[in-house]
């Protein structure tokens, strides 16, 4: 969500090689392995691909044993989960050499030898390496290759460095332990330095409150108040002032804005300060509304002012979709997915705790639910951000749609499409900003069954890192702990 932000920590990069002595491809007739490979490595698989009898290497520069054509890695490899990796070069030479492939991965080598005939040749060797931490989207590695031979009394040499690389896959669940004590980590990290000057009564809120406040507004004090609730109790006199300056943030109608006027489109129509916007109301603020109502802490009416917002705003899309916001401009303008998918997950939720205007929430979710398909594509699992984009959206805005989408209708199954890839084989994941990819990150991972993931791991420690506004890191913070209490309770 878009409260939470922060700046990237990139974690270091360790590998553990293990040598894995295997033969990957069949050594032609007329081929062996040469004894004496390097210690540890193993002898590599040859293989002839020219034409019947060899093939001249055509070209071959002056004074080199033949040419490299290609350097390549071939997996699986999975994310902290020792995969068996296979480096291959092809090679062409005009004459009988004396061939050696070398992979290196994180100071650990493997290689092998052989004499190859004339023609072309694969050459591989195969290492067994554990990414620990890794520099996704790929792994990475050097291959060296040398060719040698001597030529009517002249020697002749090629040596050749490839730096191919391999994507990833997510690896096996982390043990319950090991995922705990990094959500700990994590939570800790994000919330030791803000914390110190978090208010804890009410005395002190209104000044840390205004010193804080940002253009979002809304979104930072509905942060402060899931903070301070977690830290001094829902029922709190310091929950009770933060809640109270969240509610005095309502605009006209009951929903939430931001602080300033903003062009919403980028199109030159701005909208103004007392804008009510469909995602501000449903998302930033609404979520802790309904934690507030759960947990007896909110205010009456406060929760079915926000209904009435939602009920209020424009249709776009044949009345299938929510407008952007109540400014006429948005009125027109293309349907954004998220925003609406969201609204409608709100409404389904807050069903369940109000039956304020029942039956107008219930017509507007099955209204807003038949339009869900829209935007979507089945083969990826993503949608677009808007009507009339081509591509897909960008993955924080795609696991909030994702989440809304499956509280609607879980049956859908969003999320568990989406996430069949780690987030780094995802459409449009590896542009994703650290600070916007571990807030989805951590989003997700309140389901339980992706909290063990290696890779929703990595992601959210990617995120946080130091630079983000003090209620931004203790939003993130709230969620690891919560993560924590929820997921792996002691």
């Amino acid at each position: 969500m878009a409260w939470l932000a922060a700046a990237a920590a990139v974690s270091p990069l360790l590998f553990a090689g293990l040598i894995a002595p295997a033969w990957a491809e069949r050594v032609p007739g007329g081929t062996s392995p040469a004894a004496g490979g390097a210690a540890g490595g193993s002898a590599p698989a040859l293989s002839a691909a020219g034409a019947a009898g060899g093939q001249a290497a055509a070209g071959t520069p002056l004074g080199q044993a033949g040419v490299v054509e290609s350097t390549s890695l071939a997996g699986p490899a999975r994310l902290q989960t020792p995969s068996r990796i296979l480096a291959r070069a092809v090679v062409l030479v005009p004459a009988r050499s004396q061939a050696s492939i070398a992979v290196r991965v994180s100071g650990r080598a493997c290689s092998a030898s052989a004499t190859i005939p004339a023609g072309r040749s694969t050459l591989s060797v195969a290492c067994q390496a554990t990414a620990m931490a890794v520099a996704v989207p790929a792994l990475g590695a050097d291959v060296v290759v040398r060719l040698d031979r001597v030529d009517n009394g002249v020697v002749r040499h090629t040596v050749h460095t490839g730096h191919p690389t391999l994507a990833l896959d997510d690896g096996a669940a982390l043990a319950p332990a090991v995922a705990a004590a990094r959500w700990r980590a994590l939570a800790a990290r994000l919330g030791t330095p803000a914390a110190a000057a978090a208010p804890t009564t009410a005395t002190a809120l209104t000044a840390t409150t205004a010193a804080t406040t940002s253009r979002t507004g809304a979104a930072d004090a509905a942060s402060l108040v899931w903070d301070v609730a977690r830290r001094t109790g829902w029922r709190s006199a310091a929950t009770r002032a933060a809640i109270a300056d969240l509610l005095a943030r309502r605009k006209p109608g009951g929903g939430y804005g931001l602080e300033t006027a903003w062009d919403a489109y980028g199109d030159g129509t701005v909208n103004p300060a007392s804008t009510t916007y469909t995602v501000t109301t449903a998302g930033h603020v609404g979520w802790v509304l309904l934690e507030a109502r759960k947990n007896g802490a909110l205010p009456d009416g406060a929760l079915e002012s926000a209904i009435d917002a939602v009920l209020a705003m424009p249709r776009v899309e044949g009345g299938t979709c929510l407008a952007y916001s109540n400014a006429r401009p948005d009125a027109t303008a293309p349907c954004v997915f998220n925003v609406s998918h969201g609204a409608a997950a709100f409404l389904v939720q807050a069903r369940g705790l109000s039956d304020h205007r029942a039956a107008q929430v219930d017509r507007l979710v099955a209204t807003l639910r038949s339009g869900f398909t829209r935007g979507y594509d089945p083969a990826t699992g993503y949608w677009r951000y808007k009507v009339g984009d081509t591509a897909a959206q960008d993955i924080s805005h795609q696991i909030y749609t994702a989440r809304s989408v499956d509280v609607v209708d879980p049956g859908f199954h969003a999320v568990q499409r989406m996430m069949a890839r780690p987030w780094w084989r995802q459409p449009n994941g590896t542009r994703q900003s650290a600070t916007a990819l571990a807030s989805a990150m951590m989003d997700l991972a309140k389901d339980c069954g992706y909290a063990r993931s290696p890779a929703v791991l990595l992601a959210a420690e990617r995120g946080a890192a130091g630079g983000a506004p003090a209620y931004t890191r203790l939003g993130m913070a709230a969620v690891a702990d919560q993560i924590v209490r929820t997921c792996f309770p002691d």
